[in-house]
């Protein structure tokens, strides 16, 4: 039986992304380096690539607009099935990436 499509994917720099009625549910609050609370948000420069006049393996632009980086998945069958996979895509904005650690949570 193929999986109900829709299970969230976030994506944040130095801690753990939650949403916001998760906060203090899983484990202790969350700080960054920075003594910000970040426990209750997702990273907010992703860039949507979703065009449908897209390449499939394009890159991207400054053109492109920016979203979180957040999403729902959808399945995604291989030939004409049975098996399948739950995706969705996340592209982080390269004028915005940073280096060291990086969380996804579903």
């Amino acid at each position: 039986a193929e999986p109900f499509p829709g299970v969230g994917l976030r994506v944040m720099y130095e801690s753990l992304p939650e949403d916001a009625v998760d906060t203090g549910i899983l484990g202790s609050m969350d700080f960054n380096s920075n003594g910000q609370r970040v426990d209750d948000s997702v990273f907010d420069w992703c860039v949507d690539m979703t065009g449908e006049d897209r390449p499939p393996y394009d890159h991207p632009s400054s053109s492109d607009p920016r979203q979180d980086c957040s999403c729902f998945t959808e399945s995604q069958l291989f030939g004409d099935g049975p098996s399948f996979q739950l995706t969705c895509q996340l592209v982080v904005d390269p004028c915005h990436f940073r280096y060291g650690r990086w969380y996804m949570s579903v």
